[in-house]
């Protein structure tokens, strides 16, 4: 070091590094690990290396095939060249399983589904069959080959699995995995792990948590669950956590969905819905679907339709929902007109005033009692008693303004007043009423001949938290009685203006729609259903819609054809055309009804 501080080194030399050698060794025998232990000349550091058991060498070999579990153990006996034990080890293992298609090419995701095997041994030969379960297929074995019976040498056998895969088409594949519990109630959801596959990979879902429940009332024979058990029903897919199906709904991520069994047909609710997007157009919820393969516990149930729950959501029916014990009355209320009302935890009946009715035929009839549920988790007594109030009153307006030339409109409590500003019925109408709504909800009931459209599956909201609160419209649901003649309902007849036949009446109790009669009275109603029906025609959208239903028969044909097996459903493109000549027969006797 300088006296100034400067300092540096000189002869500078490296590490001289570790210098393992060989300190102890013990060599492996057959059943037992050996090892090496290094030391270092310099530090004396140690470390150790195992060395793996060698094994038995056997010669003289006898095998035998075992069968357990549904999998096959090749067992060899034989006398070992080291130590001269007689040994029996497990030569090689046959197994299978269902390649769902999440993971790489013939990669066995769940071990002992989608088939079985079978193995025999013969003057040293394996025989190995694989054998797919109903609406699975053989993919290859594991080691590529794609015999579906092959035979190995025992001596040069190797473990195989045999891999299985859904018997797949077009259509993506849901499984549904509830670990084998059955799902044959309304009112409680099984556990469940859904898979989603034959699909585009962003659409993959792969074991995601979920519960799943039976939904319906007559098409689940009203909860009876021996019944349930043999036949085809719809049910409701909730997730754990939520997530966009299939691209649904603009790939909407929720937790709900709803699985419809379809008909013979498979096309009814898609037309429905079809032509209600159209109609209604994107301001109005309308449910989005597409079509499903499902398994349940990897045995196939048939084609299903997936689509939108029909629910207050940002994505569905996006209106003012008042969380769990909030009590404003203004609020938002998605009301269905229904069926089975009395099991909902909140429903009312409106008597629309006992209204008598003359149709553009000359009918007239008393306006039947109908229910309505409100979908809501928690609503109080005052909540439910303003809506019963507001739905009453709101028809009340309606029926006055169009068949009276008596105008009244809502005061601040949503009690009935007069309005001497309004001077047509359009207007009183108007001002309570989202009248695009109701235009495009009347020509889908009217095209598809709905016979549930005044007491069933028919929705409507109104949110009171807008600067203008309008009674919408909207989510068409349920035309599985629909599109057709019989009982009474020809195609070249008005039936969702008009009262329904006598002798479907008779039959099935007047199920009108009460709130269309009363519009349909009034010619600026018609007026605009007639410009909404030209619309229609001039942008295509009937033509479309037989494309779609050609498109579905010609794309799915194997799928439907799986569904026959399964459920004797019959020829759905047949079936389908059934309707598709319905429709435009329909269609033709409405075009002289509605263009000019």
């Amino acid at each position: 070091r300088c006296s100034c501080g400067e300092e540096y080194i000189d002869s500078y030399t490296d590490p001289l590094g570790h210098d393992y050698q060989v300190h102890e060794m013990k060599e492996p025998a057959c059943t037992e690990d050996g090892y090496i232990t290094y030391v270092c000349a310099h530090c004396g550091d140690t470390y150790t290396e195992p060395i793996a058991a060698c094994g038995h060498k056997i010669k003289n070999s006898e095998y035998k095939i075992v069968k357990s579990e549904g999998r096959y153990i090749l067992k060899r006996t034989g006398v070992c060249e080291v130590c001269g034990e007689t040994v029996t080890e497990n030569a090689a293992f046959f197994s299978y399983g269902l390649d769902t298609g999440l993971g790489g090419n013939s990669d066995i995701d769940v071990k002992y589904k989608g088939g079985a095997i079978d193995a025999s041994f013969k003057n040293g030969l394996i025989t190995l069959s694989a054998i797919p379960d109903d609406y699975f297929r053989f993919s290859c074995w594991s080691d590529g080959v794609k015999d579906l019976i092959r035979t190995v040498s025992a001596a040069d056998a190797v473990t195989l699995d045999a891999v299985f895969e859904y018997e797949y088409y077009n259509m993506p594949v849901l499984n549904i995995d509830t670990g084998g519990e059955e799902v044959v109630v309304l009112d409680h959801y099984v556990d469940c792990k859904v898979t989603l596959t034959n699909c585009e990979e962003d659409y993959l879902i792969a074991f995601e948590d979920a519960g799943i429940r039976v939904r319906g009332n007559a098409s689940a024979n009203y909860g009876d669950a021996d019944w349930i058990r043999y036949n085809k029903v719809h049910y409701r897919l909730k997730f754990d956590s939520k997530c966009s199906v299939l691209g649904i709904n603009d790939g909407a991520e929720c937790k709900s969905w709803v699985l419809l069994r379809g008909d013979n047909t498979f096309i009814k609710e898609p037309v429905s819905f079809f032509m209600g997007q159209k109609l209604l157009g994107d301001e109005y919820f309308v449910p989005d679907y597409t079509y499903v393969e499902v398994y349940f516990n990897y045995e196939y149930m048939g084609v299903y339709i997936i689509c939108d729950q029909i629910q207050v959501n940002k994505y569905r029916v996006d209106i003012d929902e008042q969380k769990n014990g909030e009590t404003d009355l203004k609020t938002g209320y998605l009301l269905e007109i229904d069926n089975y009302y009395s099991k909902e935890p909140y429903y009312f009946t409106v008597d629309y005033d006992r209204v008598k009715l003359t149709d553009m035929y000359g009918v007239t009839y008393t306006a039947p009692m109908a229910g309505y549920s409100v979908k809501s988790e928690d609503l109080t007594s005052q909540q439910l008693a303003f809506i019963k109030k507001y739905i009453s009153n709101a028809y009340k307006i309606v029926y006055e303004a169009i068949w009276k030339e008596n105008y009244l409109k809502f005061d601040d409590n949503y009690n009935v007043v007069s309005a001497p500003e309004f001077s047509s019925s359009e207007q009183a109408v108007g001002n309570v009423m989202n009248i695009e709504s109701l235009i495009g909800m009347y020509i889908l009931q009217e095209l598809c001949e709905e016979r549930d459209v005044g007491v069933g599956s028919f929705y409507m909201y109104v949110d009171f938290t807008t600067e203008k609160p309008l009674l919408t419209f909207c989510a068409p649901w349920d035309y599985s009685w629909a599109f057709g003649d019989d009982t009474g309902f020809k195609y070249d007849k008005f039936t969702a203006s008009a009262w329904q036949p006598s002798e479907f009446i008779s039959y099935a109790g007047n199920r009108s729609s009460t709130w269309f009669i009363t519009l349909y009275h009034a010619d600026w109603f018609v007026n605009k259903v007639k410009a909404k029906w030209k619309e229609a025609a001039d942008e295509g959208w009937f033509n479309a819609m037989f494309s779609e239903m050609e498109r579905v028969s010609a794309v799915y044909q194997s799928e439907f054809g799986k569904n026959n097996s399964r459920w004797q459903s019959g020829n759905q493109e047949y079936s389908s055309g059934l309707i598709a000549s319905w429709l435009r027969k329909r269609i033709k006797w409405l075009n002289t009804q509605w263009l000019d």
